[in-house]
């Protein structure tokens, strides 16, 4: 049994549970199972299949605000980036230039050179063979561009696909407490309802002051 299951045992004497969130639990949901747990006291944060820590406790007082931020990878995008600006400079190079046609037959007679001219011939067959390698040079640039291109729209998806949605617990004085959720609206109705779970009780009938719980 998890120790989200098992929150009686982490309690304080005379600490009571008052709230419980489960994200992630769902057959469909595509994130790990987590729970968050509002005591009397404190906030318990449990993520047993995420990295890092498998539980986390703020106390209440110490809890600023709550929130809903999606995050990925930044590593696809740079990637992407980086591969798109290459792709689109071997197409530009590839649509702008033609080096096969540097050494065309109308380009060689506008330079004089003439195949018939006596001891020409085994210069323009060079120049055909070099102008086989430009063909070749022109064919890589081309297949290069659509390559990284495609590569940098693979890197695009991927990012997208690494996109995560976390509730995340702003802790005054101390790190912050995210919690991966679903891509569903269970986080943003989660927000209202920590917000109201973790706020100090009314005194003498008044609300509390602090403006992050007031909604």
């Amino acid at each position: 049994m998890p120790w989200a299951d098992r929150v009686e045992r982490l309690l304080y004497e005379g600490e009571t549970c008052e709230r419980r969130f489960d994200f992630g639990s769902g057959s469909e949901s595509e994130s790990a199972p987590t729970t968050l747990v509002v005591t009397s006291h404190r906030v318990l944060a449990f993520t047993p299949e995420r990295d890092g820590a498998n539980f986390r406790q703020v106390d209440r007082p110490n809890v600023d605000g709550v929130a809903v931020t999606t995050t990925g990878r930044s590593t696809y995008c740079w990637r992407a980036l980086k591969l798109g600006l290459v792709g689109i400079g071997l197409l530009a190079v590839s649509a702008a230039v033609a080096f096969e046609s540097l050494l065309s037959p109308a380009s060689l007679e506008s330079a004089g050179v003439d195949s018939s001219t006596p001891g020409m011939g085994g210069i323009t067959g060079a120049l055909a063979q070099i102008e086989t390698m430009l063909a070749i040079l022109d064919a890589l640039i081309l297949v290069g561009g659509l390559v990284t291109s495609a590569a940098a729209l693979a890197f695009v998806g991927l990012s997208l696909r690494s996109r995560t949605r976390r509730l995340v617990l702003e802790v005054a004085g101390g790190d912050d407490v995210a919690v991966p959720i679903g891509g569903g609206d269970d986080g943003i109705v989660a927000v209202g309802e920590l917000k109201r779970a973790i706020r100090p009780d009314p005194v003498d009938g008044r609300p509390p002051t602090n403006a992050e719980f007031d909604s």
